[in-house]
């Protein structure tokens, strides 16, 4: 029996599928192309032609050799939904000509203008410049830099381990966010070069955060694997030259200059932010060149299901099969992308809780909320492992008991595993008069005094020094207004803030306080506690 035309999905008008010497490309109605399987692009151009569901059954067992039945069919239009090929999802007018678009899971994108006249302009120009060039280029500037912030390796640490002025580090986001720029424009004069289109560029939040973004979709449709993934790591080449250009300056300014400090510390975050953007486990450029290289265009996703269904074979059930039995790497590169966002985000926290609690119950809930979050999501993680083991046949009991059992594990050692509790807070300097800041509304008393402090530079992102110190039974706190660099890395006289003060025995020897910057970062250390009892704290 037939079904009716509605009872299959839509092929979008404007969307196209070729196929070229590297495989199967599509090209959606917005312009954006992938690399598609053969299976998968085959239904696609079954689609165009067909009218029922016996006629696309029929088509697709003449032209893949197999039988095609409901769950490969759901698939397959799920992810050319996914993809946005299909009329009943991306392919009306309106939604081609949208510029503001919602991309799962958590990304916001707004398209400012489409460069392709632009880059059609510098095309010839860009293909003047061979590869050879531009690798020998970057990596010159990349050798420079790191031998430059050798030779000015004191200016470099102070950069990231001591507080900025306050329009240090206006500019020092300016000038990351040209960075940003041009490394979008890297992903797309390396499109141009191979004679490729970028579609759209803009901006968009990225998880919350600001970020450009160029469209070089159309990789797929240029040259081979390896240029296509020249495409997607010429955006990391941009960064890392810039770093090493901006440490070769930085080493040539005058001693103590600003401008010098600044250079400094603009090259180590950009050399970060590449290294950061070419892991990949993330989906970052990292990612998109495997991707390409790979030529799987569900990658990450697909390691990710073959990860968990690793992890359910060894915990659970040998029952539980690969979908892709025959590349074992797979499933250890999910693995990967399963652990390395969480020891990102848990990285992040363990850097940014301490600063923010230093602003009392604004930044306590920050930090509740956000280590929330991260409980929720390997919550969720560890739930999904658990339905792939029932989904193999895995009996109800069997995954709940396991489920008590590691809840228990995490329970007993939140119990019986103890830390020394540490209070994050602040200190400032008056000549040899050192004081210890809380900010207004934390709970004074909940300092097990007499304590040890260790006093330290409260940096960028890293800190320097521990001068040690002693908070002695029966202080009391007074309140003051003290330099905002006492809570956070900004030098600045314009911003104060208000705090509890106590006096700080120094334990250390004159050289070290005078070496001791004016306001700083304070670890106040208490008797040992309770693992969870100790993180708990770090948070209320």
């Amino acid at each position: 029996m037939t079904e009716p035309l509605g009872a299959i999905p839509t092929l979008a008008p404007a969307a196209s599928v070729n196929h070229t010497a590297e495989g199967w490309v599509g090209v959606n109605p917005h312009g954006k192309a992938y690399g598609l399987g053969p299976a998968i692009a085959l239904y696609a151009i079954a689609l165009a032609s067909v009218r029922t569901d016996e006629e696309l059954r029929s088509r697709l067992r003449a032209d893949t050799g197999q039988e095609w039945t409901d769950a490969d069919l759901s698939e397959a239009r799920g992810q050319l939904a996914q993809l946005g090929f299909l009329d009943d999802e991306t392919g009306s007018a309106a939604s081609q000509k949208r510029r503001v678009r919602y991309v799962p899971p958590l990304t916001v994108q707004v398209t400012l203008a489409n460069p392709e006249r632009l880059f059609s302009l510098l095309q010839r120009l860009l293909g003047k410049v061979s590869t050879r060039t531009v690798f020998a280029v970057a990596a010159s500037a990349v050798v420079a830099g790191l031998v430059a912030a050798v030779i000015n390796r004191d200016v470099v640490i102070t950069s990231v381990t001591h507080p900025l002025g306050l329009s240090e580090y206006l500019l020092l986001v300016a000038m990351l966010t040209v960075a940003t720029a041009l490394h979008e424009a890297g992903h797309a004069a390396a499109l141009a070069r191979l004679g490729g289109r970028p579609r759209r560029v803009g901006v968009m939040l990225f998880y919350l955060l600001p970020a450009f973004f160029c469209d070089v979709s159309d990789a797929w449709r240029v040259g081979d694997r390896r240029q296509r993934a020249l495409v997607a790591a010429s955006g990391v080449l941009v960064q890392v030259t810039l770093a090493g250009l901006a440490e070769v300056v930085a080493a040539l300014l005058p001693a103590g200059s600003t401008w010098q400090e600044l250079l400094a510390a603009f090259g180590v975050v950009s050399f970060l932010a590449a290294l950061v953007n070419a892991i990949p486990f993330v989906k970052f450029d990292g990612y998109i060149a495997l991707m390409a290289l790979t030529g799987h265009n569900f990658l990450r996703r697909d390691a990710i299901l073959e990860g968990r269904r690793l992890l359910a074979r060894a915990l659970f059930t040998r029952r539980v099969t690969y979908a892709f039995p025959e590349v074992r790497w797979l499933r250890w590169y999910g693995i990967g992308c399963i652990l390395f966002p969480a020891y990102l985000v848990a990285s992040a926290m363990w850097l940014w809780l301490g600063d923010l609690r230093a602003f009392g119950t604004v930044g306590s809930v920050i930090g509740l909320v956000a280590v929330l979050a991260f409980v929720v999501a390997i919550a969720r993680e560890v739930g999904r492992v658990l339905r792939t083991a029932m989904d193999a046949g895995v009996h109800v009991v069997r995954v709940g008991a396991s489920a008590v059992v590691l809840v228990g594990v995490v329970a007993a050692a939140g119990l019986l595993i103890t830390t020394p509790t540490v209070t994050v807070s602040g200190y400032v300097r008056d000549g040899e008069d050192v004081r210890l800041v809380l900010p207004v509304g934390a709970d004074s008393a909940s300092l097990a005094l007499p304590a040890r402090a260790v006093l330290r530079s409260n940096g960028l992102f890293l800190h320097e020094g521990a001068v040690e110190a002693g908070v002695a039974a029966g202080t009391r706190f007074e309140p003051e207004v003290v330099p905002f660099a006492a809570v956070a890395p900004v030098r600045t006289s314009s911003v104060e803030f208000r705090g509890l003060t106590a006096p700080l025995a120094i334990k250390g020897q004159r050289v070290e306080v005078e070496e001791l910057d004016p306001a700083g970062q304070a670890l106040v250390y208490g008797a040992p506690a309770p693992l969870w009892l100790a993180l708990w704290g770090a948070l209320v």
